[in-house]
């Protein structure tokens, strides 16, 4: 990873500087490098190869343009923060919320499929059966990698009227 420095002098890019530069691990305080040279990359910028950067840490950099800035120009500090945590929290929620509209999308029936029917007496009243829902259309016709299955339970009053309906999810 680079580290890059912008110096100025009164505001104005300065060139022709030699910059060095100290990194300290911030988690224990250690310095790791220590007035390391940086090259110039042009327009007041200048670089350094950080090789030993490891991304699950956080760093605090100093870089020192030398004694010939002004002092207000001289010091240009930076840090890296370390997003990863968050980044991986961001991704397990974005794969929950995946699995949560997949369901959404079976239980309004996309991709979703009866097994196990039962029905009255009469053949027309379906009583029971086992419902799985699935992520795309291919699997929905091959019953391979459900999302979840859930158990339906209805009943009937003497005249053929709906009483209940149930509907649990199993796994």
């Amino acid at each position: 990873m680079y580290i890059l420095a912008f110096y100025t002098r009164n505001g104005i890019p300065e060139t022709g500087l030699a910059p060095v530069l100290d990194i300290w691990r911030v988690r224990d305080n250690t310095k790791l490098i220590s007035a390391q040279a940086m090259a110039e990359v042009g327009g007041g910028f200048y670089k350094y190869d950080f090789t030993g950067y490891d991304p699950q840490e956080d760093y605090a950099v100093r870089c020192d343009g030398g004694s010939t800035l002004p002092t207000g120009d001289r010091y240009v500090y930076a840090g890296n923060e370390g997003y990863h945590d968050d980044i991986k929290d961001i991704q397990d929620s974005l794969t929950a919320l995946e699995v949560l509209i997949k369901r959404i999308l079976g239980l309004s029936q996309e991709n979703y499929r009866l097994f196990d029917t039962v029905y009255d007496g009469s053949g027309k009243r379906l009583i029971s059966c086992t419902i799985k829902i699935y992520g795309s259309k291919s699997d929905t016709l091959a019953d391979t990698g459900p999302i979840a299955t859930y158990n339906m339970v209805s009943t009937y009053d003497v005249d053929g009227q709906l009483g209940s309906y149930r509907v649990t999810k199993e796994s």
